[in-house]
């Protein structure tokens, strides 16, 4: 009887791995040429395709035995021409002499291989009518094996969602918290994929709710990045560490909102997650729902507590990244922030540099004052090398930006540095022109040099004072005694 064994390592039946013999090669190399396949290397795939899993391979060797049978009977038909009845081919196979005809030799049964392909055939194929397991495990498969992969059958069951399996495999003995690759327990293999039924047989079997792979992420946090709500209900029900840190410095909330599952974070939030733990990059679960524009998620966050101001290492709030969301139109999170209360930093500067004119507006309407940030903090490539710090008006010559200038001029929203020092920036001026920016030094020219006056000096020191904010402004100017004509320039 000829024998089949996987080459290399083993691994499942959809990778369609090649097959050798181990006696004869013939009959695969018959079955290649009954289909008109050639021994091209361009045809290989197709000729792997043909004897892929081992019910075909024990199909295409049938055939050739009873086309040999045919044929030799043929042959010898008698003197008339009448052909001999041809006899009845078998048609059943018993799951367990599958196995041991093509796995492997029947005089080196290798347990590993059996095992595994039992497995993995058994949740395939959906018409064989016995269970191969029972009976590989009966007669002394070691249900503690590995493969090339380090996954044990176990790991494969849990993976597959097979209880039944799972529940043969714990009564023989199978090592409950085996680490496979990367170190994922069958606890974690059964939390990433969903399956709460056996993540609850697995825990009445001694697996530890909190084990951790090599990552540091436990089965609450497998569940919450692919997304399995009952599961991480379950997990949490059970008592799984809600705050547990991967070596990234994630919890199952960030994870949660990284996701974007409004479901998962609410049930964290619910069972006492730290809603402003950081991760080793700074970011909070606000940055994240930011980042992803989430404002459903934002808003559960904030209402739990959250952080508005919470700046990672690159110095990107949640409302820096809001304001990236807002290049067409008002992104909600946005908005949202504002209206919480967010303090507004260089995210003013950014949305000059982006040249947004309305987010600009919203911005000093809910507060923003004119302040000098570290050039550094923005994405401009070329900058004159004697400016550290930058004003909004700053930004908006050196981006060319002159509706956003002129309007801060309307309003007088500068800051000390825009009045003493950038009229008379010559150096900064030649930047501008070597750079082909000549709009931005006629409007120097023409409303920055000179002498201030006095009107505008005093319009401009009010309106610092007052503030720029919209509904406040209007009460402070209306309250403050000033001649009609100066409190219309300050509300225009």
């Amino acid at each position: 009887m000829t024998s089949w064994r996987w080459r290399g390592s083993m691994e499942p039946l959809d990778n369609r791995p090649d097959f050798v013999s181990e006696t004869n090669g013939n009959q695969i190399v018959a079955a290649k040429d009954a289909q008109g396949i050639d021994s091209s290397p361009t045809n290989q795939r197709n000729a792997n395709e043909l004897v892929k899993d081992t019910l075909l391979i024990i199909s295409v060797q049938d055939a050739i035995e009873c086309l040999s049978a045919h044929f030799e009977r043929v042959a010898r038909n008698d003197e008339n021409g009448n052909r001999p009845v041809t006899a009845s081919r078998r048609t059943h196979f018993e799951p367990e002499d599958l196995l041991l005809r093509c796995c492997v030799q029947s005089t080196n049964i290798n347990h590993v291989n059996i095992l595994e392909k039992s497995l993995l055939m058994f949740a395939k194929l959906k018409d064989v009518s016995d269970d191969p397991v029972p009976h590989l495990i009966v007669t002394g498969a070691n249900v503690n094996c590995v493969n090339a992969l380090n996954d044990s059958p176990l790991i494969l069951a849990c993976a597959m969602g097979n209880i039944t399996h799972v529940k043969l495999l714990l009564e023989a003995g199978a090592k409950v918290e085996y680490p496979g690759k990367d170190g994922d327990t069958p606890l974690i293999h059964a939390a990433r994929r969903g399956h709460t039924h056996i993540v609850q047989l697995l825990l009445e079997s001694g697996a530890d709710i909190d084990g951790a792979n090599t990552h540091m992420d436990t089965p609450l946090l497998c569940a919450a990045q692919y997304k399995k709500v009952e599961t991480v209900i379950f997990l949490l029900q059970e008592g799984a560490s809600v705050n547990h840190v991967n070596k990234s410095g994630e919890t199952a909330l960030m994870q949660a909102v990284c996701k974007r599952s409004l479901d998962i974070t609410r049930e964290l939030i619910h069972s006492g997650a730290e809603v402003n733990a950081v991760d080793y990059l700074g970011n909070n679960a606000l940055i994240n729902a930011a980042r992803l524009d989430e404002a459903k998620i934002m808003t559960l966050l904030i209402e739990s507590g959250a952080f508005l101001n919470q700046v990672n290492v690159h110095n990107k709030s949640a409302l820096w990244f809001a304001v990236c969301h807002s290049v067409i139109s008002y992104s909600p999170c946005l908005r949202l922030l504002l209206a919480s209360g967010a303090c507004i930093g260089s995210e003013l500067h950014q949305a000059v540099t982006v040249g947004l004119m309305h987010v600009v507006k919203v911005l000093v309407e809910h507060g923003a004052t004119p302040r000098l940030i570290n050039l550094s903090q923005l994405s401009i490539r070329s900058f004159p090398v004697h400016i550290q710090q930058v004003s909004p008006l700053t930004v908006a010559l050196l981006t060319q930006r002159l509706d956003i200038a002129r309007n801060f001029m309307d309003i007088g929203f500068l800051t000390d540095f825009d009045l003493r020092c950038l009229p008379y920036d010559d150096k900064l001026k030649c930047f501008l022109k070597d750079n082909a920016k000549s709009e931005s030094v006629n409007f120097m020219n023409n409303n920055l040099a000179g002498p201030w006056s006095l009107e505008r000096l005093c319009l401009i020191v009010i309106s610092k004072n007052i503030g720029f904010q919209s509904k406040s402004r209007k009460l402070k100017v209306e309250s403050s005694g000033l001649p009609r004509v100066f409190q219309k320039l300050l509300l225009s």
